[in-house]
């Protein structure tokens, strides 16, 4: 850690820096940096050599909001000097990288200690799925700012996404703290809450966040995932539907609302909820796996195995392209072929073809990062791999 002295100037703590930088070592150097800006914080080249170290650290998400620094400054100068210009474009005598720092003149831009800073560094990590950085950006953030009702709330959020359930409800409860009325934090509570099946307190959360917004719609799908986990399910039917009324294209509260009459055995409203995702959004698998359950149950079979392969092949035409559902839906196919091995007469063809299934669902399955779920279908897969073994080698001793 590098001190603070009264004496040192700007020019110091740069030049120092730039050794340090040169000699790589980038703590050092970052720190000096860090220091300078503190001192002046509108100076391109400080940002400049800032973003460098930073990038040398891996700090790639820091370095690119440093950079942005430097456009900001640099072009901010630009207008500047043009608009002393009514007539023709000025000659602009900016400070070349790697030299000492001139005076510039003071720009409303945020500096390396301000919180603004490391929002914008956890917003370019959200974007890049990196919420373990976003999160730590936004603690940043708060460090500074520890009653910024709204970096907590964000905290949340991607606290939750990195399931460390009992931080993401300590952020929520400090949004409360500062703004109680904050519906969206009763409703992020309400969702912790609910991962960690608390679920008395989750519908608590629900309902407050709904007695502050009553046509929140994603309060009233919540308070039915609570409900249905309790295994209330016409009082879960009831809150998807709401939610349903409020905003009919959200298609998570159609899926909800047909797992629930799944639930109570109403297998053909199940299904007129399921095609109706399927209208709003296609590439939702689940909704194709949930039909053809659906339809498994009611005794049709061959339609069952219908929807599961036109959901298969609703996947393969959508771009990104979902390894995970085709994996799980010919896992599906495969697991329905196993069965009907055990009541089939000569079992061996309905073997194999749930052998071909499980093997393009390891092969889908096998592009994402579910390992354990690979793992799974893998032990099936050698299962019935063995069984068809068993199943020639009788068929020889019979022949």
């Amino acid at each position: 850690m590098v001190q603070l002295e009264v004496n040192n100037s700007v020019q110091d703590f740069y030049s120092k820096g730039l050794d340090c930088l040169k000699a790589r070592n980038y703590l050092t150097a970052l720190e000096y940096f860090n220091q300078a800006l503190t001192l002046e914080p509108n100076n391109v080249n400080i940002w400049d050599k800032h973003s460098i170290t930073l990038r040398e650290l891996g700090r790639y998400y820091e370095a690119d909001v440093s950079k942005s620094k430097v456009h900001q400054l640099y072009y901010s100068q630009e207008l500047r000097q043009e608009e002393d210009l009514p007539l023709e474009r000025a000659s602009l005598e900016l400070v070349s990288p790697g030299s000492a720092p001139s005076s510039i003149e003071t720009l409303p831009h945020c500096t390396i200690n301000q919180a603004d800073y490391w929002v914008e560094v956890a917003n370019r990590a959200y974007h890049n799925f990196d919420f373990a950085s976003e999160a730590d950006a936004y603690m940043k953030a708060i460090e500074i700012q520890p009653d910024s009702y709204s970096n907590w709330y964000n905290l949340g959020i991607a606290l939750r996404k990195l399931k460390v359930y009992d931080m993401a409800i300590n952020a929520y409860q400090n949004v409360l703290r500062i703004a109680p009325d904050f519906h969206l934090a009763w409703n992020g509570l309400g969702n912790a809450f609910r991962d960690t099946r608390q679920y008395d307190k989750a519908a608590a959360a629900y309902h407050k966040a709904l007695e502050l917004e009553p046509n929140f719609h994603y309060a009233w799908h919540g308070l039915g995932n609570t409900r249905r986990a309790k295994g209330e399910y016409v009082a879960a039917i009831e809150a998807y539907e709401k939610a349903i009324r409020i905003n009919a294209r959200y298609h998570l509260s159609w899926h909800g609302l047909g797992n629930a009459f799944r639930d109570l055995g109403c297998h053909r409203q199940a299904i007129f909820a399921y095609e109706m995702v399927m209208k709003i959004a296609p590439s939702f698998w689940r909704a194709w796996d949930g039909k053809g359950a659906a339809l498994l149950s009611l005794g049709e079979a061959e339609e069952a195995i219908d929807t599961w392969r036109s959901g298969i092949d609703t996947l393969e035409t959508h771009l990104p392209f979902n390894h995970e559902g085709c994996g799980e839906l010919y896992f599906r196919l495969g697991y329905h072929q196993y069965l009907q091995s055990k009541r089939a007469a000569h079992a061996l063809p309905c073997l194999l073809e749930a052998k071909a299934n499980y093997g393009k669902a390891l092969y889908h399955l096998e592009q994402t990062p579910l390992s354990d779920r690979y793992q799974e279908i893998l032990k099936k897969y050698e299962h019935v791999k063995n069984l068809c073994h068993k199943e020639r080698q009788s068929r020889l001793k019979v022949s």
